[in-house]
């Protein structure tokens, strides 16, 4: 499918989820803690047909929650539902075969999440190029101007158009290297 359609899609879908969630808390008069709970339970079916991942509903909340704080902390200047959309998409759409990428991770080694990535590197035979942020405090710097944090593991992907993504959790990351090298 082609990206601007896939995007359009899942804004619309995260724009629909968000008008029910809305209705949900009027009638209800229920107050919003627990929003990514309901939204897991309304997006993770639709979404997953959308993207190609089967979700399980504690994946979608755990990603729900971080992509969430993620925009809180980053502040762009997209709207949230575009944020999101575009979060989804890069983390879990399958990416076209066509465009090689050039794939880069900041790590540092004595991380245990960092560990399990470079596992999966290692079985997949990925290659990747290396960003040790404790033997070079450049790509640290790097991390923190492009994240405005210094967390990793962080996956970055350019692609053969010269776009970069970062991409935060080791989870989300396995994710991404086992379904599209894998």
């Amino acid at each position: 499918m082609e990206h601007s359609l896939l995007k359009e899609q899942v804004v619309n879908l995260i724009m629909l989820a968000s008008e029910e969630h809305v209705k949900g808390l009027v009638s209800e008069n229920d107050e919003n803690s627990d929003w990514p709970i309901w939204y897991a339970n309304y997006l993770r079916v639709p979404l997953g047909k959308l993207l190609l991942t089967d979700f399980t509903r504690s994946q979608l909340i755990f990603c729900l929650m971080t992509v969430d704080y993620e925009f809180e902390v980053a502040n762009p200047e997209v709207d949230k539902f575009n944020y999101f959309a575009d979060h989804f998409i890069e983390h879990f759409a399958p990416t076209p075969n066509t465009l090689p990428n050039k794939l880069g991770l900041y790590y540092s080694p004595y991380c245990p999440y960092c560990t399990y990535v470079l596992e999966v590197v290692e079985r997949l035979n990925i290659k990747v190029e290396m960003f040790n942020i404790q033997s070079h405090s450049n790509y640290r710097e790097e991390l923190i101007t492009a994240r405005n944090r210094g967390t990793v593991p962080v996956l970055k992907i350019t692609s053969a158009d010269g776009r970069t993504t970062l991409m935060p959790e080791s989870r989300d990351i396995i994710n991404y290297l086992e379904k599209n090298y894998g």
